[in-house]
């Protein structure tokens, strides 16, 4: 099993290095503005700024997911291992297994730090600033909700289609195909029907449960599918 964690860590070591590029990018920026402005005499450097690097980490990591399900099983096949491994004694259930581990454990640790700077620093910090944060607290958990909802399709939905593409880069177009199509589908039903705020009660939960959904359906079509 070490030995197909490393080959999937090494076919997938630019996008893991990409990926923790777009996670530090949002607060590497706000530590050297701080800085500069500090210089000056001037105190910015608040809980609400880490809010909103981790808020915008969040965001941008949402290509991350995308690029992790999309190259997970795909780039396997684009550099011809896949049919290498066919003829080890590798069972599917280890390759698919190392293959969630590599894709899933980033995507879990880049979430698990953005909420820990949202989250954790902001109620442990005393600042003036942060008044009636916890009555502001349900809008924040609205927030993540929404990103929770399109880290989990968008990741899903790549998986789903790099478990039959030759190319990520395919798969990962159509994971955000799907990730568009929710998207439109949600904002005609809201201009349709006559339901309060339709799309945020309904769209996060469609969101988790297809990319939920999706991804299984990759492994399930990984492990039937005969190489290459």
């Amino acid at each position: 099993m070490k030995a197909l964690l490393w080959k999937d860590y090494r076919l997938n070591r630019l996008v893991l290095a990409f990926g923790l590029f777009l996670f530090a990018a949002p607060y590497l920026v706000g530590i050297m503005r701080n800085i500069y402005l500090q210089s000056s005499g001037v105190a910015v450097w608040t809980p609400s700024s880490w809010q909103v690097a981790g808020f915008i980490s969040l965001g941008l990591s949402l290509f991350t997911f995308a690029m992790l399900g999309a190259t997970s099983i795909a780039v396997e096949r684009n550099d011809r291992s896949a049919e290498f491994l066919a003829y080890l004694p590798v069972s599917r259930w280890q390759n698919i297994a190392s293959k969630s581990i590599i894709a899933i454990s980033p995507s879990l640790l880049i979430w698990a730090i953005n909420l820990l700077v949202i989250l954790a620093l902001a109620w442990w910090a005393s600042d003036p600033d942060l008044a009636g944060y916890s009555v502001e607290l349900y809008k924040i958990w609205d927030a993540l909700y929404f990103l929770a909802g399109f880290s989990v399709v968008l990741f899903g939905a790549s998986w789903f289609f790099s478990s039959m593409m030759e190319g990520h880069a395919i798969s990962m177009g159509l994971g955000i195909g799907v990730f568009v199509l929710i998207s439109s589908i949600m904002a005609t039903l809201d201009s349709m029907l006559d339901i309060p705020d339709f799309v945020a009660r309904f769209m996060p939960p469609t969101n988790l449960v297809l990319g939920a959904l999706l991804y299984f359906a990759g492994c399930v079509y990984y492990l039937r599918r005969v190489e290459p």
